[in-house]
């Protein structure tokens, strides 16, 4: 009778200890994980806080665009767009955002600034003096 009742609890803990680690497994692997923007070019919301403190220190710099559907913007949008994917802008995100109004804000460890209805060469400028990685164009242009 005793070997029977230690037999009957050891079985009971087997399976229990077996379904408490099941649903941990299940719980923890269901749960939302962030999903990292190091290896994207170019989304289309704004930077979160968390992903500004963490891409900073990695020598990334981030450039929110906030489109008002001017031509103006459109034409800085494009030309970012051909600089980040074409790598001339090295470990830079492109954020694009609608918005009532023009204007484009450059985060980088070197600063944060954002320019209101700016000109393309008031951003150029601007993003040469901030990126970390600066591009050879950067020589070019009068900081």
């Amino acid at each position: 009778m005793k070997r029977k009742t230690i037999s009957l609890i050891l079985i009971l803990v087997y399976f229990g200890s077996l379904f408490a680690y099941g649903s941990y497994y299940f719980y923890s692997s269901s749960s939302p994980k962030e999903v990292s923007i190091e290896n994207k070019k170019i989304i289309d919301r704004k930077f979160k806080e968390s992903e500004i403190s963490n891409l900073l220190p990695k020598g990334y710099t981030l450039i929110e665009i906030y489109l008002d559907g001017s031509e103006n913007s459109t034409t800085i949008r494009y030309l970012l767009e051909q600089k980040v994917k074409s790598n001339t802008y090295q470990k830079t995100i492109l954020a694009e955002i609608l918005s009532t109004n023009f204007k484009v804000r450059i985060i980088s460890a070197n600063g944060d600034k954002t320019l209101i209805n700016p000109s393309q060469e008031e951003v150029e400028k601007e993003i040469c003096k901030l990126i970390i990685y600066k591009p050879a164009e950067c020589a070019l242009i009068n900081v």
